[in-house]
């Protein structure tokens, strides 16, 4: 007989022996659920700050637990830290790597802790956009700015559409860049390079609109190397037409399609959590 049967008709003995029944008790018991069965399918590092209920057979396996809440359905709010391991709290938390900051709790977007330089790393380089002008067929061309909240919104679908442009844009520093970036307190697949990407003009409205949350947060993980949003020019992914791309001036919320090829700008990764 297994441990667990063993603890099972101990505890069905115990309370025989309180029974008015002269029954007699069966010598055998059915095999118990696992804790899979059970649910208890999560890893302790799923649950973040959420608290862990363990399984009672694996009551110290940090592999077969269940979170109260999963992180992937955490309620998050605008200037929360994102840290490495995928886990989002209200402030800095012992022993975790901040990796960006959220301004977007209704597309759960965070960004990154600094500005980046022409190759993917931590730094405030101004690149082009492009080097050549072309009209991409896979980005929408958007050419009012009344409208950037609703046109060409997916930053990442732009910034793989950029990718993927190929010799008839020449190079293309600022998508490029952020595709390549990674920072050092990823533990998780979903901050790895290639997640990150070039924000469209509505993730940058909405980081505008956030910025002082941001801002406050990026200076409380300044020990992480984060740094406060330059208030200058951000590229974003989002296209004008073949020669002009938008871009953001951070310090207003002006928009500008700019010349793709003629003009420095800055550049910030985001990413989906």
């Amino acid at each position: 007989m297994n441990k667990k049967c063993k603890q099972m008709m101990g505890a069905v003995l115990l309370m025989a022996s309180f029974s008015q029944s002269g029954s007699a008790l069966a010598t055998s018991c059915a095999v118990p659920p696992t804790c899979e069965q059970l649910g208890y399918k999560m890893k302790v590092d799923d649950c973040g700050e959420n608290p862990v209920l363990r399984c009672p057979f694996a009551l110290s396996d940090d592999n077969q637990v269940y979170c109260t809440e999963s992180a992937q359905n955490q309620v998050v709010s605008v200037g929360a830290i994102l840290y490495g391991d995928g886990t989002v709290a209200s402030g800095l938390v012992t022993g975790k790597t901040p990796i960006g900051i959220v301004f977007d709790t209704a597309n759960r977007l965070a960004v990154a802790l600094t500005d980046i330089n022409s190759s993917g790393s931590a730094g405030s380089t101004r690149m082009y956009w492009s080097t050549n002008y072309y009209d991409i067929p896979a980005l929408g061309n958007c050419t009012s700015s009344t409208d950037l909240t609703t046109c060409g919104v997916d930053g990442r679908a732009n910034t793989t559409a950029i990718l993927n442009c190929g010799s008839s844009c020449g190079t293309t520093p600022a998508a490029t860049a952020t595709n390549s970036y990674e920072p050092s307190g990823c533990s998780k697949d979903f901050c790895k390079k290639t997640k990150w990407f070039l924000p469209s003009m509505r993730d940058l409205i909405t980081l505008y609109n956030a910025k002082s949350y941001v801002n406050a947060s990026l200076s409380l993980t300044a020990s992480s190397g984060a740094k406060t949003l330059t208030e200058n020019y951000y590229w974003s992914s989002t296209e004008y037409n073949n020669t002009y791309a938008w871009r953001l001036v951070m310090s207003d919320g002006t928009r500008y399609a700019d010349d793709k090829t003629a003009s420095y700008r800055y550049v910030r990764p985001v990413l989906a959590f």
